[in-house]
């Protein structure tokens, strides 16, 4: 709801209905069977990942800076609040679930072997989307430092709707753009996989 209203300048309310609508279309392929689905939310994923990279291209990389970032440190307890809270992004529990729901669904009727086959690919399919979770959070971590880094930059960012804004001024429409888009596809994806 809130890339919509960031896109398209709506209200929160008819953003919410949009989504709500959005997301009970894309389960609605469910009725055509699994690979509707899948293929819906790998289309959300895509524009995701595709707007992240743009953003990460766009402001660049300080390799240096980036490797000494992924050095754990918790100078405070707000470091702390903000690792953990980057563990819970990256680890996803609704796309877990959404694994298993369509593993369950698959696994009906078919012998043993065919279902270890089915549970090793599962195994495959989560640990590559939380490798992909890992990865674009990551990337936003590093636009972020990287354009809201420096003397009162970053002070006033304290919600999408002013990363966005912020994002805008200081690296750009296209940027802002791209961040609009992929948190758009990331709303309606985990709503869609959540629900």
């Amino acid at each position: 709801a809130v890339g919509l209203q960031l896109l398209f300048g709506l209200g929160l309310l008819p953003s919410g209905f949009i989504t709500a609508a959005v997301s009970f279309g894309v389960l609605a392929l469910q009725r055509r069977g699994h690979r509707p689905f899948e293929v819906a939310i790998v289309a959300f994923l895509a524009f995701i990942v595709v707007g992240f990279a743009f953003q990460l291209a766009s402001v660049g990389l300080d390799p240096g800076a980036a490797a000494a970032g992924l050095v754990p440190s918790f100078p405070d307890s707000s470091a702390l609040v903000l690792a953990v809270g980057i563990v819970g992004a990256t680890v996803m529990p609704h796309a877990i679930y959404a694994h298993s729901a369509l593993t369950a669904g698959r696994a009906r009727g078919i012998g043993r072997p065919a279902r270890e086959r089915l549970l090793r690919f599962q195994r495959y399919e989560v640990v590559g989307a939380l490798l992909v979770a890992g990865l674009v959070n990551t990337t936003m971590l590093l636009v972020a430092a990287r354009v809201f880094s420096g003397p009162g930059l970053g002070a006033g960012v304290d919600g999408l709707e002013s990363a966005h804004a912020g994002l805008a001024q200081l690296a750009g429409g296209a940027v802002a753009l791209a961040f609009a888009v992929a948190l758009l596809a990331s709303g309606l994806s985990s709503a869609a996989v959540g629900t």
